[in-house]
């Protein structure tokens, strides 16, 4: 029985880390000079986190944005930031 539960929660976990993952992603890349693929993750991301903020999910969002904000001093992008 536990194990179908886990199974059907496995969706909705992943679904509300995919953003703080990405982000993060984009803040190593940026600190690694890989410039064009942190651009590209933080692109990615920007859609992620405002379909979780329109259907109410905030569990995480201060460190997704804490994560996609240092991408972005990295990056020398401080607007975005």
């Amino acid at each position: 029985m536990r194990a179908r539960i886990w199974r059907k929660r496995g969706p909705v976990k992943r679904r509300l880390l995919l953003p703080y993952s990405v982000a993060y992603s984009a803040w190593a890349l940026a600190q690694l000079g890989e410039v064009s693929e942190a651009l590209n993750r933080l692109r990615e991301c920007e859609p992620l986190l405002e379909r979780q903020a329109a259907q109410g999910f905030f569990a995480h969002h201060g460190w997704d944005y804490h994560a996609f904000g240092g991408a972005c001093v990295w990056l020398g992008r401080l607007d975005e930031a």
